[in-house]
Order: structure tokens, then C-alpha cells, then sequence
């Protein structure tokens, strides 16, 4: 053991002082926070110096090499859920929105365009972090009395520079 503090620089220049007396000291590190965003990965450290606190030197002070630890991801599900204008009249527009969702609340507005394609070809653009996005299309029309068959769609694929950054997107059909 020491007989004075010695103060370690670790690489990411963060500093940790072991006391005298004392042969470590705990170092903690933030992992990234729960997010909806695939981040798993590995943090490694390693020692840039070790000083003694009263500027002592050591005659032969060997520093050890980095330490890793593999941080997991969770799961965190993000809904696209599609909505549509409730009803129309022959020849009318639809609007179609898609919505972001996540039931923890976490935020969903750190991504690229996404292009969600419907069923019936319409494509509805959600841009770059934001949650929702819309786009219209034309109800069908024909010339006899009568109700129409219901227009009927849903969410076919997802692309985009960002449609795999998420953990688990469902798309809502």
C-alpha cells in the first residue's frame, strides 16, 4: 500500500484518485442509456498515468493494459402505426399518418427519413427525428349509387439510411 494518494489518469482523461493506505479505487462508467436505438457495444480503458499527490515519482511504475467490459442491449419495441382519414366521399382524399410509438415513453427522434410503403403503393415519409409523417391518396370513384367497398390498407415495408437502427420496430398492419 501507499503512503500518499496517488492520482491515475485513465484514456478517456477521466481521473481516479486511490487513497493511501488503499491498493484500488472503483471507477464507474456510464453505459448508454435505455434507448429504442440498437447500441450495444464495448467500453475499454486504459491508464495514460499515474502520479503520486505529492509529486513523488516512482523508480519503475509499470501501467497495465486496458480493461473491457461488453455492454448489452435491451429490447425496447417502437410501434409505426397506421391511421387513416375515418371516412371520405367518392373521389375525396385520404390522409394516411404514420406514427412513431414506444410504450416506455423513450424518445424516437434520432434518425433519417424513413419511407413506409403501403400496401396500395402510397408511400408516407416520416422525416428525419420526428415521430409522424403523412401523405394523401385519392378515394376511389365510380359512377353508380351506392356505397364503395371500404378502402382497405396497411404498412407493407419500412426503408430508409436509418429502418434498422431500431431495436425492434413493429409495424403495425
Amino acid at each position: 500500500p501507499l503512503d500518499h494518494d496517488l492520482v491515475v489518469t485513465l484514456s478517456n482523461n477521466a481521473q481516479v484518485t486511490i487513497k493511501a493506505g488503499d491498493t484500488s479505487a472503483p471507477y464507474e462508467h456510464d453505459a448508454q442509456g435505455d434507448d429504442v436505438y440498437q447500441d450495444a457495444g464495448e467500453i475499454s480503458l486504459g491508464i495514460n498515468s499515474a502520479e503520486d499527490a505529492t509529486g513523488a515519482t516512482f523508480e519503475n511504475l509499470e501501467l497495465g493494459g486496458a480493461a473491457s467490459v461488453q455492454v448489452t442491449d435491451t429490447l425496447d419495441e417502437v410501434v409505426a402505426k397506421l391511421t387513416a382519414t375515418p371516412s371520405v366521399t367518392e373521389g375525396g382524399e385520404i390522409t394516411y399518418t404514420i406514427t412513431l410509438t414506444n410504450k416506455d415513453g423513450l424518445p424516437i427522434n434520432n434518425h433519417s427519413e424513413l419511407y413506409f410503403k403501403l400496401t396500395d403503393g402510397t408511400t408516407v415519409v416520416v422525416a428525419a427525428n420526428s415521430t409522424t409523417g403523412s401523405a394523401t391518396a385519392t378515394a376511389p370513384d365510380n359512377v353508380y349509387v351506392g356505397a364503395n367497398q371500404p378502402v382497405v390498407n396497411a404498412i407493407d415495408a419500412v426503408s430508409g439510411a436509418d429502418a434498422w437502427k431500431f431495436e425492434n420496430l413493429n409495424l403495425d398492419k
